[in-house]
């Protein structure tokens, strides 16, 4: 039965945390941040608030998979805000719907200068 089985127990190798070789590697990498954005070439894209649509402002597409997308803006948006999503495609217009699931200021130094911020949407 499976349920009775004995697994083996993997032996782990230990880790010196004050080893100096160690605590200079990890002092090296402590500011690395995680970032994405430049794997997708951005794109220019306006934005409408809420269901109706109303005000259009500019924004940046940055990352897009098929039911998420990140933009950048030069404004905070609300956590849950509906917005509506224009892209100018070749010869076309795209139009989606999607919501604001996260939202923060921009932490790279150019972000910083120019008061970006970046929002995680989830597409309807």
């Amino acid at each position: 039965m499976a349920d009775q089985k004995s697994f083996p127990k993997v032996p782990t190798n230990p880790v010196d945390w004050n080893d100096p070789t160690l605590v200079s590697l990890l002092d090296k990498t402590g500011e690395w941040h995680l970032d994405n954005r430049l794997a997708y070439p951005p794109k220019d894209i306006q934005i409408q608030f809420g269901w109706g649509g109303g005000t259009v402002k500019p924004a940046m597409l940055v990352w897009q998979g098929e039911e998420a997308m990140v933009i950048e803006t030069s404004f905070p948006i609300e956590q849950g805000e509906h917005v509506r999503i224009n892209k100018y495609l070749e010869d076309d217009f795209g139009t989606q719907w999607g919501e604001v699931v996260e939202s923060r200021a921009g932490h790279r130094a150019d972000d910083k200068t120019n008061g970006t911020h970046v929002h995680w949407l989830h597409m309807r």
